[in-house]
């Protein structure tokens, strides 16, 4: 049998509907920063958890308009940053 690695867009769905109070403290934090920066939707809420999961993760994202550029590495570092202190 053939095991194959989530997608990350795949897991973002299941992050979306996961409760706040139960999801990662950094996929939330990322969550909140990304709707503060671009308003909140549901597509801004997705891509959040895309990034989260490819960038925390470590899982692919086939889908490029999901997949986290520099500026989104960035500002995921910054957010993770903020959480250490």
């Amino acid at each position: 049998m053939e095991t194959t690695k989530k997608d990350a867009l795949a897991r973002a769905r299941e992050l979306f509907e996961t409760p706040f109070g139960k999801l990662p403290k950094l996929a939330l934090a990322y969550f909140q920063e990304m709707n503060r920066v671009f308003g909140a939707c549901g597509d801004v809420g997705l891509t959040a958890f895309a990034h989260y999961a490819q960038l925390e993760e470590g899982l692919p994202c086939a889908d490029s308009a999901y997949r986290a550029n520099k500026h989104a590495r960035r500002r995921f570092a910054k957010v993770k940053a903020s959480l250490r202190s």
